[in-house]
C-alpha cells in the first residue's frame, strides 16, 4: 500500500471541510479509474479546487500527481485511503 508524505513539508493538516462535499466527485473519480477512462486527468483538473476544501495538500498532490500520470492503480490505492479516512462511502468499499 502507498503512503502519503503527509508530514514531508507540514501539509499533513486537512482544511476542515465538509467530507460530504467531495463525496461525489470521490465517487465519480473513482468510477473513471476503474474503467481506465482517460476522463480522469480532466476530471481531476476540474474538482482539484473543491478537493483542496477538504483533503490535505499531501492528499491533492499525491492524487493529482498519480492521476495525471495514468497511475490509475495507485491513485484508487490513495482514494481508498482517503474516502477511509473521511469516512465516506464512494462506491464499492
Amino acid at each position: 500500500m502507498t503512503s502519503l508524505p503527509a508530514e514531508a513539508d507540514g501539509s499533513s493538516q486537512a482544511p476542515g471541510g465538509d467530507p460530504d462535499a467531495v463525496a461525489a466527485p470521490l465517487a465519480r473519480l473513482k468510477q473513471l479509474l476503474e474503467t481506465d477512462d482517460g476522463e480522469a486527468a480532466d476530471f481531476m483538473i476540474e474538482v482539484k479546487p473543491q478537493l483542496a476544501g477538504v483533503l490535505t495538500p499531501a492528499e491533492v498532490k499525491a492524487l493529482t500527481d498519480q492521476v495525471g500520470n495514468f497511475e490509475f492503480e495507485a491513485a484508487l490505492k490513495c482514494l481508498s485511503g482517503i474516502a477511509s479516512r473521511l469516512s465516506l462511502d464512494i462506491g464499492g468499499q
